[in-house]
């Protein structure tokens, strides 16, 4: 979980390029952000949409309960309903437990079908199509939390160094811009491996955020 506070330095990294080791998948499986050239507009199709949502209802919605847990929110009946940024909403799976913890959200998604999906099932929160690779398009500290469930590792994807460092660069900038002074956010995420958890660790810290990353076995 990350929380605005005091702003830590990372080194610049020079201009590399990577190979994928596949580490912690499975035997043949292929991750969704190396498919489709990483273009999750294209890979998150209507059909591909669907499934998704099908297939991950129940899991993703234990998984955003847990990082809504960590965002440590005020009661509803205390403070009343809180506004909370849904980063990958997807088609909405983690905005449905938003709800019923009786908060508001605004989600952000790449996937135009995701998003069809999302308001076609009866979502009450406002929903907009964006790479918030390149940042998220949001006012200034307008946000009470932010939660991000099986998505920012996207951030990671591809092979040119100066991109990924770049895209994590204006995506944790414009998070901590968008928080609240004292709001935190809850990034849950399927790392590549330990490489990426301490990438994703150090541009958050970079970008004046504090927090750290933990690990969670099932």
């Amino acid at each position: 979980k990350f929380r605005r506070g005091a702003v830590h330095h990372s080194a610049p990294m020079g201009k590399r390029r990577r190979t994928h080791t596949g580490e912690g998948a499975r035997p043949g499986a292929t991750r969704p952000e190396d498919r489709r050239g990483g273009d999750a507009n294209a890979h998150y199709d209507v059909g591909e949409a669907r499934r998704y949502s099908s297939q991950n209802d129940k899991v993703q919605a234990e998984l955003t309960a847990c990082a809504l847990d960590l965002l440590v929110l005020q009661p509803v009946d205390a403070s009343g309903p809180l506004l909370i940024a849904d980063i990958g909403c997807g088609s909405g799976l983690s905005s449905r437990v938003i709800e019923e913890r009786g908060h508001v959200w605004v989600g952000v998604d790449a996937s135009q079908a995701m998003l069809e999906t999302a308001t076609g099932e009866g979502a009450d929160g406002a929903v907009c199509r964006g790479d918030f690779g390149q940042g998220l398009p949001f006012r200034k500290q307008c946000f009470d939390g932010a939660v991000s469930v099986s998505a920012a590792q996207w951030l990671c994807q591809g092979d040119d160094e100066d991109v990924i460092t770049t895209r994590l660069k204006r995506f944790f900038e414009s998070l901590h811009e968008i928080l609240r002074p004292g709001a935190r956010a809850c990034l849950q995420v399927y790392p590549r491996d330990v490489n990426e958890t301490r990438r994703l660790e150090k541009a958050m810290q970079a970008s004046g955020l504090v927090g750290c990353a933990g690990t969670a076995f099932p």
